[in-house]
């Protein structure tokens, strides 16, 4: 799922299937949208779960709550495309297994 150069998302009860064994398939992705809620969602996935990124603006008002999650990279990573800022994020009673990395920052580009 991917969500671009939006305001005011709610993505609630969502169930993401993905192939655990193979990358390059995010769960959620963010990208240059704001005032973003994430709730009661189950993401299984073999890369990154919930992905914000800043490609063309930055990314703000980020809330996740009360998902599980499931993933062999990052649960939550900020970044790979950070050109912008990131503010006022929120990751709340969330469920991590079998994750390489629970939170992950690859912040290189801005």
């Amino acid at each position: 799922l991917h969500i671009v150069r939006s305001n005011n998302t709610l993505i609630h009860d969502v169930a993401i299937d993905g192939d655990f064994n193979t990358p390059n398939n995010d769960g959620i992705d963010i990208e240059d949208s704001n005032n973003t809620i994430i709730t009661r969602c189950s993401i299984d996935t073999g890369d990154d779960a919930i992905c914000p990124k800043s490609s063309s603006g930055p990314v703000y008002n980020l809330t996740a709550t009360q998902c599980w999650i499931r993933t062999k990279s990052s649960a939550i990573k900020l970044g790979s495309a950070s050109w912008f800022n990131f503010k006022n994020f929120l990751f709340d009673n969330i469920t991590i297994v079998e994750s390489h990395r629970g939170l992950a920052f690859q912040i290189r580009d801005g």
